[in-house]
């Protein structure tokens, strides 16, 4: 068991994209799981340099199965976030591909970003 918790953990700091892992390891909100693994949320997508998409969130529950909800949603966001701009439509996009994959007392809280390059006039 304990093999497979090192194992879990070592593809959650993978899953974690290396930019945003140094960011996160800095801000408010650093990673700390209650357990050895957690159903922490967090992405970041840069699209050229005029805009990014930034999702953070935490999934109900904890251990393997919120790390196993929270590994699914983070792979819909970077399958979704590159072809949808709007934060309302990833959401509402991510939202559909989780009710088609519908998990039993599992629920995600999200927040989802967009930030803008400052145009100069």
């Amino acid at each position: 068991m304990e093999t497979d918790l090192k194992a879990a953990r070592k593809l959650q700091r993978i899953l974690l994209r290396a930019k945003w892992r140094s960011t996160v390891s800095k801000s408010a909100f650093g990673r700390r799981p209650a357990r050895e693994i957690s159903g922490d949320v967090y992405e970041f997508y840069e699209h050229g340099d005029d805009y990014a998409v930034i999702a953070f969130g935490d999934v109900s529950g904890k251990g393997a199965a919120a790390a196993l909800y929270g590994a699914l949603i983070s792979g819909l966001l970077r399958t979704l976030a590159p072809r949808r701009r709007s934060p309302a439509l990833l959401m509402q996009s991510l939202n559909e591909a989780l009710l088609e994959r519908r998990v039993d007392a599992q629920y995600a809280t999200l927040t989802v970003l967009l930030w803008e390059r400052a145009r100069t006039g």
